[in-house]
């Protein structure tokens, strides 16, 4: 169904969306009328008819592991400490989150805590297994991490471990 726009005070737009429930959400306009700013407050309105907030949508980690190969999307090999002749050490995340809803993660490689890589990952719910992975040479040996984070850069978990 097509939102209603209602435009107050030629400074806040309130938009109003019908399915299961009534979506609420209040914006900035700018003189075009549409917003211009994410809505700074958005309700829900349940069938029941109470208002609530409603909850953000959050990715959380639950299992988290570096490993040396992966075998039937699961991983073989894990360990803290690696050969700098492993060739590759992934790292494997399996992540939960709404059903029906999907958010991108990030997998930052850091290597004696300089940034090597960054991988973005799009991860759907209610329950996603991913991976990435980095070459490893025989002059990569030290001291590394996978930081696990958001889309909006914050660190849900991190993963440490070592190339010798």
């Amino acid at each position: 169904m097509n939102p209603i726009k209602i435009l107050f005070s030629g400074t806040l737009v309130l938009t109003f969306t019908l399915g299961l429930c009534l979506v609420v959400q209040i914006a900035k306009a700018s003189p075009t009328n549409f917003p211009t700013e994410p809505a700074s407050l958005a309700y829900v309105m349940p069938v029941d008819g109470m208002w609530v907030a409603p909850i953000e949508q959050e990715v959380t980690v639950m299992k988290a592991v570096v490993c040396s190969s992966i075998e039937n999307r699961e991983p073989v090999g894990t360990s803290s400490s690696f050969s700098k002749d492993v060739g590759r050490v992934y790292c494997y995340s399996k992540l939960e989150l709404a059903a029906g809803t999907s958010e991108t993660v990030r997998h930052v490689w850091k290597h004696n805590d300089k940034t090597i890589s960054t991988v973005e990952l799009t991860v759907k719910g209610p329950a996603y297994r991913t991976r990435s992975y980095k070459t490893i040479t025989s002059r990569m040996t030290g001291d590394w991490t996978v930081e696990i984070q958001n889309s909006q850069g914050d660190v849900l978990d991190t993963i440490a471990f070592t190339i010798d």
